[in-house]
Protein backbone atom coordinates (compact mmCIF):
# COMPACT_ATOMS: atom_id res chain seq x y z
CA UNK A 1 0.00 0.00 0.00
CA UNK A 2 1.39 3.34 -1.02
CA UNK A 3 1.89 5.68 1.91
CA UNK A 4 0.51 9.20 1.80
CA UNK A 5 2.82 12.06 1.00
CA UNK A 6 3.91 14.53 3.66
CA UNK A 7 1.76 17.16 1.97
CA UNK A 8 -1.35 14.96 2.25
CA UNK A 9 -0.61 14.07 5.86
CA UNK A 10 -0.11 17.72 6.79
CA UNK A 11 -3.38 18.61 5.06
CA UNK A 12 -5.31 15.88 6.88
CA UNK A 13 -3.76 16.82 10.21
CA UNK A 14 -4.57 20.48 9.66
CA UNK A 15 -8.15 19.78 8.58
CA UNK A 16 -8.80 17.18 11.25
CA UNK A 17 -7.39 19.32 14.03
CA UNK A 18 -9.41 22.36 13.00
CA UNK A 19 -12.56 20.23 12.66
CA UNK A 20 -11.98 18.81 16.15
CA UNK A 21 -11.48 22.30 17.53
CA UNK A 22 -14.72 23.50 15.93
CA UNK A 23 -16.55 20.39 17.14
CA UNK A 24 -15.18 20.81 20.64
CA UNK A 25 -16.20 24.47 20.66
CA UNK A 26 -19.69 23.52 19.43
CA UNK A 27 -20.10 20.83 22.12
CA UNK A 28 -18.89 23.20 24.82
CA UNK A 29 -21.15 25.96 23.52
CA UNK A 30 -24.18 23.65 23.47
CA UNK A 31 -23.45 22.45 27.00
CA UNK A 32 -23.11 26.05 28.15
CA UNK A 33 -26.33 27.01 26.37
CA UNK A 34 -28.25 24.07 27.88
CA UNK A 35 -26.97 24.78 31.38
CA UNK A 36 -27.71 28.51 31.09
CA UNK A 37 -31.26 27.97 29.76
CA UNK A 38 -32.02 25.36 32.41
CA UNK A 39 -30.84 27.72 35.13
CA UNK A 40 -32.99 30.48 33.68
CA UNK A 41 -36.00 28.14 33.46
CA UNK A 42 -35.45 26.85 37.00
CA UNK A 43 -35.32 30.42 38.26
CA UNK A 44 -38.57 31.20 36.43
CA UNK A 45 -40.28 28.12 37.90
CA UNK A 46 -39.14 29.09 41.38
CA UNK A 47 -40.57 32.58 40.86
CA UNK A 48 -43.86 31.12 39.58
CA UNK A 49 -44.13 28.88 42.63
CA UNK A 50 -43.65 31.90 44.87
CA UNK A 51 -46.37 33.77 42.93
CA UNK A 52 -48.78 30.87 43.48
CA UNK A 53 -47.97 30.73 47.18
CA UNK A 54 -48.42 34.50 47.48
CA UNK A 55 -51.84 34.21 45.72
CA UNK A 56 -52.79 31.44 48.16
CA UNK A 57 -51.92 33.69 51.08
CA UNK A 58 -53.93 36.54 49.57
CA UNK A 59 -56.92 34.24 49.06
CA UNK A 60 -56.58 32.68 52.49
CA UNK A 61 -56.20 29.24 50.93
CA UNK A 62 -54.04 26.45 52.41
CA UNK A 63 -53.26 22.91 51.33
CA UNK A 64 -55.73 21.66 53.91
CA UNK A 65 -58.62 23.76 52.63
CA UNK A 66 -58.12 24.60 48.99
CA UNK A 67 -60.69 26.40 46.83
CA UNK A 68 -60.81 28.02 43.39
CA UNK A 69 -63.50 30.44 44.34
CA UNK A 70 -61.17 33.37 45.02
CA UNK A 71 -60.54 35.69 42.10
CA UNK A 72 -56.81 36.44 42.83
CA UNK A 73 -55.89 32.74 42.86
CA UNK A 74 -57.96 32.05 39.76
CA UNK A 75 -56.28 34.90 37.90
CA UNK A 76 -52.84 33.57 38.79
CA UNK A 77 -53.67 30.06 37.62
CA UNK A 78 -55.18 31.41 34.40
CA UNK A 79 -52.02 33.46 33.81
CA UNK A 80 -49.74 30.46 34.41
CA UNK A 81 -51.79 28.27 32.08
CA UNK A 82 -51.72 30.88 29.34
CA UNK A 83 -47.92 31.03 29.58
CA UNK A 84 -47.61 27.28 29.24
CA UNK A 85 -46.69 26.80 32.90
CA UNK A 86 -48.49 24.21 35.02
CA UNK A 87 -48.79 24.13 38.81
CA UNK A 88 -50.00 21.63 41.41
CA UNK A 89 -50.61 22.04 45.12
CA UNK A 90 -50.53 18.81 47.17
CA UNK A 91 -51.83 18.30 50.68
CA UNK A 92 -50.17 16.37 53.46
CA UNK A 93 -51.42 13.08 51.98
CA UNK A 94 -49.83 13.98 48.63
CA UNK A 95 -53.19 14.57 46.94
CA UNK A 96 -53.51 17.32 44.32
CA UNK A 97 -55.92 19.86 45.77
CA UNK A 98 -55.20 22.69 43.34
CA UNK A 99 -53.83 22.66 39.76
CA UNK A 100 -53.92 24.62 36.57
CA UNK A 101 -55.71 21.67 34.95
CA UNK A 102 -58.75 22.55 37.05
CA UNK A 103 -59.08 25.88 35.24
CA UNK A 104 -61.23 25.73 32.10
CA UNK A 105 -59.91 27.52 29.03
CA UNK A 106 -62.67 28.62 26.71
CA UNK A 107 -64.38 26.54 24.11
CA UNK A 108 -63.11 23.45 22.31
CA UNK A 109 -62.91 19.74 22.80
CA UNK A 110 -61.04 18.20 25.67
CA UNK A 111 -58.24 17.07 23.32
CA UNK A 112 -57.72 20.67 22.19
CA UNK A 113 -57.61 21.91 25.77
CA UNK A 114 -55.21 19.24 26.90
CA UNK A 115 -51.82 20.89 27.23
CA UNK A 116 -48.34 19.85 28.22
CA UNK A 117 -47.97 19.88 31.96
CA UNK A 118 -51.35 18.39 32.67
CA UNK A 119 -50.03 15.11 31.24
CA UNK A 120 -46.85 14.86 33.35
CA UNK A 121 -46.54 11.27 34.56
CA UNK A 122 -47.87 10.70 38.05
CA UNK A 123 -44.57 9.18 39.18
CA UNK A 124 -42.66 12.34 38.23
CA UNK A 125 -45.25 14.52 39.99
CA UNK A 126 -45.05 12.33 43.09
CA UNK A 127 -41.28 12.52 43.20
CA UNK A 128 -41.32 16.32 42.73
CA UNK A 129 -44.03 16.76 45.36
CA UNK A 130 -42.01 14.82 47.89
CA UNK A 131 -39.00 17.13 47.67
CA UNK A 132 -37.72 17.50 51.22
CA UNK A 133 -35.60 20.62 50.75
CA UNK A 134 -37.24 23.89 51.65
CA UNK A 135 -35.44 25.67 48.81
CA UNK A 136 -36.85 23.15 46.39
CA UNK A 137 -35.48 20.71 43.83
CA UNK A 138 -35.64 20.43 40.04
CA UNK A 139 -36.34 17.40 37.88
CA UNK A 140 -36.64 16.56 34.19
CA UNK A 141 -39.40 14.18 33.16
CA UNK A 142 -40.54 12.64 29.90
CA UNK A 143 -44.20 13.25 28.98
CA UNK A 144 -46.16 11.53 26.26
CA UNK A 145 -44.25 13.21 23.43
CA UNK A 146 -41.86 15.72 24.92
CA UNK A 147 -39.89 16.62 28.01
CA UNK A 148 -40.82 18.86 30.92
CA UNK A 149 -38.91 20.60 33.67
CA UNK A 150 -40.38 20.30 37.18
CA UNK A 151 -39.71 22.33 40.33
CA UNK A 152 -40.95 20.96 43.64
CA UNK A 153 -40.79 22.52 47.10
CA UNK A 154 -42.37 22.17 50.54
CA UNK A 155 -45.07 24.72 51.37
CA UNK A 156 -44.33 27.16 54.17
CA UNK A 157 -45.93 26.46 57.51
CA UNK A 158 -48.57 29.16 57.06
CA UNK A 159 -49.86 27.38 53.94
CA UNK A 160 -50.18 24.00 55.59
CA UNK A 161 -48.35 20.72 55.46
CA UNK A 162 -48.09 20.14 51.73
CA UNK A 163 -46.02 20.84 48.66
CA UNK A 164 -46.11 22.73 45.39
CA UNK A 165 -44.90 21.58 41.95
CA UNK A 166 -44.48 23.88 38.96
CA UNK A 167 -43.74 22.54 35.46
CA UNK A 168 -42.82 24.02 32.09
CA UNK A 169 -42.26 22.47 28.66
CA UNK A 170 -38.74 21.94 27.36
CA UNK A 171 -39.95 22.00 23.79
CA UNK A 172 -38.39 25.37 22.99
CA UNK A 173 -35.08 24.43 24.61
CA UNK A 174 -34.94 21.10 22.78
CA UNK A 175 -35.65 22.82 19.48
CA UNK A 176 -32.95 25.38 20.22
CA UNK A 177 -30.45 22.64 21.05
CA UNK A 178 -31.38 20.71 17.89
CA UNK A 179 -30.81 23.81 15.78
CA UNK A 180 -27.48 24.47 17.47
CA UNK A 181 -26.39 20.85 16.85
CA UNK A 182 -27.30 21.13 13.19
CA UNK A 183 -25.46 24.43 12.93
CA UNK A 184 -22.45 22.86 14.64
CA UNK A 185 -22.38 19.95 12.19
CA UNK A 186 -22.58 22.35 9.26
CA UNK A 187 -19.77 24.41 10.80
CA UNK A 188 -17.62 21.29 11.28
CA UNK A 189 -18.12 20.20 7.67
CA UNK A 190 -17.45 23.70 6.33
CA UNK A 191 -14.39 24.05 8.57
CA UNK A 192 -13.06 20.67 7.43
CA UNK A 193 -13.49 21.53 3.75
CA UNK A 194 -12.11 25.06 4.00
CA UNK A 195 -9.23 24.00 6.25
CA UNK A 196 -8.45 21.15 3.83
CA UNK A 197 -8.18 23.56 0.91
CA UNK A 198 -6.21 26.09 2.95
CA UNK A 199 -4.05 23.39 4.51
CA UNK A 200 -3.20 21.88 1.14
CA UNK A 201 -2.24 25.29 -0.24
CA UNK A 202 -0.18 26.05 2.87
CA UNK A 203 1.53 22.65 2.85
CA UNK A 204 2.27 22.96 -0.86
CA UNK A 205 3.79 26.39 -0.42
CA UNK A 206 5.71 25.40 2.72
CA UNK A 207 7.10 22.22 1.16
CA UNK A 208 7.99 23.80 -2.18
CA UNK A 209 11.57 24.47 -1.02
CA UNK A 210 11.85 20.78 -0.09
CA UNK A 211 10.70 19.81 -3.58
CA UNK A 212 13.19 22.21 -5.14
CA UNK A 213 15.98 20.85 -2.93
CA UNK A 214 15.11 17.25 -3.81
CA UNK A 215 15.20 18.04 -7.54
CA UNK A 216 18.52 19.82 -7.15
CA UNK A 217 19.96 17.03 -5.00
CA UNK A 218 18.88 14.48 -7.61
CA UNK A 219 20.99 16.31 -10.20
CA UNK A 220 24.15 16.28 -8.09
CA UNK A 221 26.56 13.47 -8.90
CA UNK A 222 30.32 12.97 -9.02
CA UNK A 223 30.59 15.37 -11.96
CA UNK A 224 28.43 18.10 -10.36
CA UNK A 225 29.72 18.15 -6.81
CA UNK A 226 30.26 21.90 -7.13
CA UNK A 227 26.50 22.51 -7.29
CA UNK A 228 24.62 23.30 -4.07
CA UNK A 229 21.03 23.32 -2.82
CA UNK A 230 19.14 26.63 -2.95
CA UNK A 231 18.74 28.36 0.42
CA UNK A 232 15.75 30.73 0.43
CA UNK A 233 15.88 31.59 4.13
CA UNK A 234 18.97 30.44 6.03
CA UNK A 235 17.29 31.09 9.39
CA UNK A 236 14.26 28.76 9.17
CA UNK A 237 14.28 24.97 9.53
CA UNK A 238 14.42 24.26 5.79
CA UNK A 239 17.21 26.80 5.37
CA UNK A 240 19.18 25.14 8.16
CA UNK A 241 18.60 21.75 6.51
CA UNK A 242 19.78 23.03 3.12
CA UNK A 243 22.82 24.71 4.69
CA UNK A 244 23.72 21.53 6.56
CA UNK A 245 23.36 19.48 3.38
CA UNK A 246 25.52 21.96 1.48
CA UNK A 247 28.20 21.63 4.16
CA UNK A 248 27.96 17.87 3.73
CA UNK A 249 28.45 18.33 -0.02
CA UNK A 250 31.49 20.50 0.73
CA UNK A 251 32.99 17.68 2.79
CA UNK A 252 32.08 15.08 0.17
CA UNK A 253 33.57 17.23 -2.57
CA UNK A 254 36.75 17.70 -0.57
CA UNK A 255 36.92 13.96 0.05
CA UNK A 256 36.41 13.26 -3.66
CA UNK A 257 39.09 15.75 -4.59
CA UNK A 258 41.49 14.26 -2.07
CA UNK A 259 40.68 10.80 -3.36
CA UNK A 260 41.32 11.85 -6.95
CA UNK A 261 44.57 13.50 -5.97
CA UNK A 262 45.50 10.51 -3.89
CA UNK A 263 44.88 8.11 -6.77
CA UNK A 264 46.77 10.32 -9.23
CA UNK A 265 49.74 10.69 -6.88
CA UNK A 266 49.68 7.00 -6.01
CA UNK A 267 49.64 6.08 -9.69
CA UNK A 268 52.61 8.38 -10.29
CA UNK A 269 54.55 6.95 -7.36
CA UNK A 270 53.86 3.38 -8.43
CA UNK A 271 54.63 4.09 -12.06
CA UNK A 272 58.12 5.45 -11.34
CA UNK A 273 59.66 2.33 -9.71
CA UNK A 274 57.83 0.07 -12.15
CA UNK A 275 59.30 2.05 -15.06
CA UNK A 276 62.77 1.81 -13.49
CA UNK A 277 62.45 -1.95 -13.05
CA UNK A 278 61.20 -2.46 -16.56
CA UNK A 279 63.88 -0.22 -18.06
CA UNK A 280 66.68 -2.00 -16.26
CA UNK A 281 65.26 -5.36 -17.23
CA UNK A 282 65.04 -4.31 -20.89
CA UNK A 283 68.63 -3.05 -20.83
CA UNK A 284 69.86 -6.25 -19.20
CA UNK A 285 68.05 -8.42 -21.74
CA UNK A 286 68.99 -6.39 -24.80
CA UNK A 287 72.34 -8.15 -25.42
CA UNK A 288 75.06 -10.04 -23.69
CA UNK A 289 76.76 -7.86 -21.08
CA UNK A 290 79.43 -8.33 -18.43
CA UNK A 291 78.42 -9.93 -15.14
CA UNK A 292 78.93 -6.69 -13.26
CA UNK A 293 76.40 -4.96 -15.52
CA UNK A 294 73.75 -7.58 -14.68
CA UNK A 295 74.59 -7.26 -11.01
CA UNK A 296 74.19 -3.48 -11.13
CA UNK A 297 70.87 -3.86 -12.96
CA UNK A 298 69.63 -6.32 -10.33
CA UNK A 299 70.63 -3.91 -7.56
CA UNK A 300 68.65 -1.12 -9.22
CA UNK A 301 65.67 -3.44 -9.70
CA UNK A 302 65.89 -4.55 -6.07
CA UNK A 303 65.98 -0.95 -4.82
CA UNK A 304 63.08 0.02 -7.06
CA UNK A 305 61.11 -3.04 -5.89
CA UNK A 306 61.83 -2.06 -2.28
CA UNK A 307 60.60 1.47 -2.92
CA UNK A 308 57.52 0.05 -4.67
CA UNK A 309 56.82 -2.26 -1.72
CA UNK A 310 57.16 0.56 0.80
CA UNK A 311 54.89 2.83 -1.22
CA UNK A 312 52.23 0.12 -1.54
CA UNK A 313 52.45 -0.60 2.20
CA UNK A 314 52.11 3.10 3.03
CA UNK A 315 49.13 3.47 0.70
CA UNK A 316 47.52 0.41 2.25
CA UNK A 317 48.14 1.76 5.74
CA UNK A 318 46.57 5.13 4.92
CA UNK A 319 43.59 3.42 3.33
CA UNK A 320 43.05 1.47 6.55
CA UNK A 321 43.52 4.69 8.52
CA UNK A 322 40.76 6.36 6.51
CA UNK A 323 38.52 3.35 7.12
CA UNK A 324 39.47 3.33 10.83
CA UNK A 325 40.54 -0.31 10.55
CA UNK A 326 44.13 -0.10 11.81
CA UNK A 327 44.62 -2.55 14.70
CA UNK A 328 46.58 -1.14 17.63
CA UNK A 329 48.19 -2.86 20.58
CA UNK A 330 49.17 -0.74 23.55
CA UNK A 331 52.05 -2.07 25.64
CA UNK A 332 54.16 -0.57 28.43
CA UNK A 333 57.52 0.67 27.14
CA UNK A 334 60.29 3.19 27.76
CA UNK A 335 60.07 5.94 25.20
CA UNK A 336 63.70 7.00 25.74
CA UNK A 337 64.92 3.48 24.85
CA UNK A 338 62.68 3.41 21.76
CA UNK A 339 64.16 6.71 20.51
CA UNK A 340 67.76 5.60 21.24
CA UNK A 341 67.35 2.28 19.41
CA UNK A 342 65.76 3.99 16.39
CA UNK A 343 68.69 6.44 16.25
CA UNK A 344 71.18 3.57 16.29
CA UNK A 345 69.30 1.88 13.45
CA UNK A 346 69.40 5.06 11.34
CA UNK A 347 73.08 5.90 11.88
CA UNK A 348 74.16 3.65 9.02
CA UNK A 349 71.86 5.53 6.66
CA UNK A 350 73.22 8.86 7.89
CA UNK A 351 76.78 7.61 7.58
CA UNK A 352 76.41 7.02 3.86
CA UNK A 353 76.47 10.82 3.45
CA UNK A 354 78.72 11.62 6.41
CA UNK A 355 75.80 13.06 8.38
CA UNK A 356 76.27 13.17 12.15
CA UNK A 357 73.25 11.88 14.05
CA UNK A 358 73.12 13.23 17.62
CA UNK A 359 70.62 11.66 19.99
CA UNK A 360 70.00 13.26 23.40
CA UNK A 361 67.87 11.04 25.68
CA UNK A 362 69.63 11.93 28.95
CA UNK A 363 66.50 13.37 30.59
CA UNK A 364 65.95 10.08 32.41
CA UNK A 365 63.62 7.16 31.97
CA UNK A 366 60.36 7.98 30.20
CA UNK A 367 57.82 5.20 30.83
CA UNK A 368 54.94 5.23 28.40
CA UNK A 369 52.07 3.06 27.12
CA UNK A 370 51.51 2.94 23.37
CA UNK A 371 51.74 0.93 20.17
CA UNK A 372 55.48 0.22 19.95
CA UNK A 373 55.77 -0.56 16.19
CA UNK A 374 53.82 2.58 15.29
CA UNK A 375 55.87 4.76 17.64
CA UNK A 376 59.08 3.35 16.11
CA UNK A 377 57.73 4.22 12.69
CA UNK A 378 56.93 7.74 13.86
CA UNK A 379 60.51 8.36 15.01
CA UNK A 380 62.01 6.60 11.97
CA UNK A 381 59.94 8.66 9.50
CA UNK A 382 61.08 11.88 11.18
CA UNK A 383 64.73 10.80 11.11
CA UNK A 384 64.43 9.62 7.51
CA UNK A 385 62.95 12.99 6.51
CA UNK A 386 65.70 14.90 8.38
CA UNK A 387 68.51 12.84 6.79
CA UNK A 388 66.97 13.08 3.34
CA UNK A 389 66.88 16.88 3.40
CA UNK A 390 70.23 17.48 5.16
CA UNK A 391 73.41 18.52 3.35
CA UNK A 392 76.21 15.99 3.07
CA UNK A 393 78.39 16.18 6.17
CA UNK A 394 75.63 17.98 8.10
CA UNK A 395 74.07 17.21 11.48
CA UNK A 396 70.72 15.81 12.57
CA UNK A 397 69.84 16.42 16.24
CA UNK A 398 67.29 14.44 18.24
CA UNK A 399 66.30 15.61 21.72
CA UNK A 400 63.85 13.95 24.14
CA UNK A 401 62.52 15.68 27.27
CA UNK A 402 59.57 15.84 29.66
CA UNK A 403 57.70 19.11 30.24
CA UNK A 404 54.51 19.72 32.24
CA UNK A 405 53.08 16.23 31.92
CA UNK A 406 54.11 15.82 28.27
CA UNK A 407 56.81 14.04 26.29
CA UNK A 408 58.53 16.38 23.84
CA UNK A 409 60.64 14.98 20.99
CA UNK A 410 62.40 17.36 18.58
CA UNK A 411 64.17 16.39 15.36
CA UNK A 412 66.28 19.16 13.77
CA UNK A 413 68.38 19.19 10.63
CA UNK A 414 70.32 21.73 8.58
CA UNK A 415 70.24 22.13 4.83
CA UNK A 416 68.39 24.43 2.54
CA UNK A 417 65.21 24.54 4.66
CA UNK A 418 61.64 24.38 3.45
CA UNK A 419 60.37 27.05 1.03
CA UNK A 420 57.64 29.26 2.56
CA UNK A 421 55.13 28.16 -0.05
CA UNK A 422 55.68 24.50 0.83
CA UNK A 423 55.44 24.80 4.64
CA UNK A 424 51.61 24.59 4.91
CA UNK A 425 51.67 21.36 2.86
CA UNK A 426 54.48 19.35 4.46
CA UNK A 427 51.98 16.99 6.12
CA UNK A 428 49.85 16.50 3.00
CA UNK A 429 49.87 13.08 1.43
CA UNK A 430 52.28 12.60 -1.48
CA UNK A 431 53.65 16.09 -0.98
CA UNK A 432 57.36 16.50 -1.53
CA UNK A 433 59.34 19.68 -1.66
CA UNK A 434 61.72 20.54 -4.50
CA UNK A 435 63.49 17.38 -5.61
CA UNK A 436 66.74 19.36 -5.71
CA UNK A 437 66.68 19.43 -1.91
CA UNK A 438 66.89 15.62 -1.66
CA UNK A 439 70.11 13.67 -1.82
CA UNK A 440 70.35 10.20 -3.29
CA UNK A 441 68.09 7.22 -2.78
CA UNK A 442 66.50 6.78 0.62
CA UNK A 443 66.41 3.16 1.57
CA UNK A 444 64.63 3.34 4.89
CA UNK A 445 61.94 5.91 4.07
CA UNK A 446 58.99 5.77 1.79
CA UNK A 447 60.37 8.40 -0.58
CA UNK A 448 56.79 8.98 -1.70
CA UNK A 449 55.74 11.96 0.39
CA UNK A 450 53.75 9.82 2.83
CA UNK A 451 56.23 9.68 5.72
CA UNK A 452 55.22 12.89 7.51
CA UNK A 453 51.53 12.24 6.90
CA UNK A 454 51.83 8.81 8.55
CA UNK A 455 53.94 10.27 11.37
CA UNK A 456 51.31 12.89 12.18
CA UNK A 457 48.55 10.26 12.20
CA UNK A 458 50.55 8.12 14.66
CA UNK A 459 51.03 11.14 16.94
CA UNK A 460 47.32 11.99 16.83
CA UNK A 461 46.44 8.35 17.46
CA UNK A 462 48.26 8.69 20.78
CA UNK A 463 46.42 11.98 21.53
CA UNK A 464 49.53 13.98 20.63
CA UNK A 465 50.55 16.31 17.85
CA UNK A 466 53.34 16.69 15.29
CA UNK A 467 54.23 20.23 14.24
CA UNK A 468 56.73 22.05 12.08
CA UNK A 469 58.08 24.37 14.80
CA UNK A 470 60.92 25.97 12.84
CA UNK A 471 61.53 26.35 9.12
CA UNK A 472 64.23 28.90 8.52
CA UNK A 473 66.53 29.10 5.52
CA UNK A 474 69.09 26.84 7.21
CA UNK A 475 67.23 24.88 9.92
CA UNK A 476 64.16 22.68 10.00
CA UNK A 477 62.69 21.44 13.30
CA UNK A 478 59.80 19.02 13.76
CA UNK A 479 58.35 18.58 17.28
CA UNK A 480 56.31 15.67 18.61
CA UNK A 481 54.29 16.23 21.79
CA UNK A 482 52.67 13.27 23.54
CA UNK A 483 50.74 13.31 26.83
CA UNK A 484 52.30 11.27 29.63
CA UNK A 485 48.82 9.99 30.40
CA UNK A 486 48.45 7.46 27.56
CA UNK A 487 45.52 7.60 25.17
CA UNK A 488 45.88 3.89 24.38
CA UNK A 489 45.33 1.50 27.28
CA UNK A 490 47.46 -1.57 27.68
CA UNK A 491 45.61 -4.87 27.59
CA UNK A 492 45.42 -6.71 30.92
Amino acid sequence: MRRMTVRARLTLWHSGLLALLVLGFAVASQAFLRRTELRRLDSTLREQSEIVMQAMRSAGVTAARASLDTAPLLDVLHDLRSRGTRAWVFDAKNRAVLSTSMVHEGEGSAEERRVLGDTVPAEALRRASMADRAEGATFTARTDSERARLFGARLPADLGAGSIVVSASLRDLDELLDESRQAAMVAVVVAFVLSGVAGYALARRSLRPVTDMSHQADRIDAERLHERLPVANPHDELGVLATTFNKLLDRVGLAFEQQRRFMADASHELRTPVAIMRGEADVALAEDRPRETYRDALVVIRDAAGRLTRTVNDIFLLARVDAKQVPTTAVPLYFDELVAETCRAMRSLAGQRNITLRCDTTSGEVPYVGDEPLLERLVMNLLDNAIKYSDDGGTVSVCLSKKAGEIVLTVANGGRGIPPAARPHVFDRFFRADEARTHGTVLHGSGSGLGLSIARWIAELHAGRLELTEASASTTVFTVTLPLEPALRAAR
